[in-house]
């Protein structure tokens, strides 16, 4: 990893302003915790380039979420599902990161979008039940553990619809 840092330093050296040597660099700090310094390097990844790029603002939303700024996460999230409408990934951690701020509407509406994307991805189904479960919607946190199961039993959602309905029980 030293020797890959070293080599984009070089090549830094003689095109200060090339904006995915600045992304890369980012990562590679992003991948070795070093996360301010992973977002100094992603910012101007984005500073430089003609066009930024989903990639970019998926990249900064995961330093900010790494270093607990949540809310502003979430509007790099925004800004990189409207360049990027169907990324999964971003609708997942914005839903995560919205959660995380105490934005409950906004994390469940992430959680809906990835349900709609992925309608046949048990996984999304699960996630949506653990956020509705988490913020007392037991009957639709149900809901969603059965559509899992439904397309591939899975012993995480039988075990999370076991907790849903011990809920109910008390």
């Amino acid at each position: 990893m030293e020797r890959a840092k070293e080599e984009i330093r070089k090549a830094m050296s003689k095109s200060k302003k090339n904006a995915d040597l600045h992304y890369y660099m980012g990562i590679i700090e992003l991948s070795q915790r070093n996360y301010s310094e992973a977002m100094e390097y992603i910012e101007r990844a984005i500073k430089y380039a003609d066009d930024s790029t989903a990639r970019d603002y998926i990249a900064k939303a995961l330093c900010l979420a790494c270093l607990a700024k949540f809310k502003e996460a979430v509007e790099d999230l925004e800004v990189t599902i409207k360049l990027e409408q169907n990324w999964i990934d971003a609708y997942f951690l914005k839903g995560k990161c919205s959660y995380l701020a105490g934005d409950i509407n906004s994390a469940f509406m992430s959680y809906q979008q990835l349900v709609i994307l992925e309608k046949k991805e048990y996984v999304m189904h699960i996630h949506a039940g653990n956020l509705l479960m988490n913020t007392g919607a037991i009957e639709d946190a149900i809901k969603a553990f059965t559509n899992a199961n439904r397309l591939k039993e899975s012993s995480v959602a039988f075990y999370q619809q076991a907790k849903v309905l011990l809920i109910l029980t008390k």
